[in-house]
């Protein structure tokens, strides 16, 4: 399935880590920092760095370990409840640069009905998967997500470049799955950038249609289709486990943790129920 099978280490982080910073509605630049670059206690930054900070500001810019294909920055400008997140091909200073990626609403981690400050990231040196905690449908079942980086190739070896997150226009809290636009007013598109296509709107798909949760658990990949190409989204995978946040999981020796990525009651839940692999991920 993979064209290039390249294995790369992830690095889990958590808010209940030993010496984690705490997430208020303020700093989600601040918690990258600390997972992408610095490190915190025992656990070492995921290889990233940071060109341009204005911590006065809440204005961060990391940039992904260098791979000689097309390298990228993540800006995160934060707010109170919400941060703008944009991708930028090449960056002048903080503020200015050739932006490539950039999704009509922000990513909305601090607002809404029984936010409990929980989060989890989940980074290579090459991308990184960020999950804060919500309860706008069901406690223990929600989760605000945002993925940046590269995926994997499942054709000619060549990468997509994803931003994503979970959207919403309300700020109730309800906002629709990463992988799955159920509502318009709720979620915000997922968009790729490659040299040779531009930038476009992208939809998901797994190996499951309707919801369903059963005694087992299965595992599906995240794919994007662009034209004639798939490209799956490295670590995620849709799941069927009847599992609250932060279970982990190990199939047969390979770690995954449980990550909902919904605040919608309508959407479908198979793009919700999602498990993250913990060890590696293949690009």
């Amino acid at each position: 399935m993979y064209a290039n099978n390249l294995e790369m280490p992830v690095t889990l982080y958590r808010s209940t880590d030993d010496d984690a910073p705490a997430l208020t509605k303020s700093n989600l630049s601040l918690i990258l920092k600390a997972c992408l670059v610095t490190g915190y206690g025992s656990k070492p930054g995921a290889g990233w760095t940071m060109p341009h900070e204005d911590a006065a500001a809440g204005k961060r810019v990391f940039a992904p370990a260098k791979s000689g294909e097309l390298d990228s920055y993540l800006r995160v400008a934060d707010q109170s409840g919400v941060s703008r997140v944009a991708a930028y091909r090449q960056m002048s200073d903080i503020d200015n640069g050739e932006a490539i990626l950039e999704l009509a609403t922000p990513y909305k981690h601090g607002q809404g009905n029984q936010w409990s400050g929980r989060w989890a990231v989940v980074a290579s040196a090459r991308s990184v998967i960020v999950w804060v905690e919500g309860g706008y449908d069901s406690p223990g079942r929600n989760g605000m997500m945002l993925y940046y980086g590269d995926t994997t190739s499942t054709d000619n070896g060549s990468r997509a470049l994803i931003l994503a997150h979970s959207g919403g226009t309300y700020n109730d809290g309800s906002h629709s799955s990463m992988f799955f636009d159920a509502n318009s007013s709720a979620s915000a598109k997922a968009k790729s950038y490659r040299d040779d296509g531009g930038t476009q709107a992208q939809d998901f798909f797994s190996l499951f249609t309707p919801p369903r949760e059963t005694a087992g658990q299965y595992l599906a990949p995240v794919l994007l289709q662009r034209g004639d190409r798939l490209y799956a989204v490295p670590g995620v995978h849709t799941n069927t486990r009847a599992a609250d946040n932060l279970t982990v999981i190990d199939d047969e020796g390979a770690a995954y943790i449980i990550l909902h990525s919904y605040g919608w009651s309508d959407i479908d839940k198979s793009f919700a129920r999602l498990a993250v692999r913990t060890d590696h991920w293949r690009y």
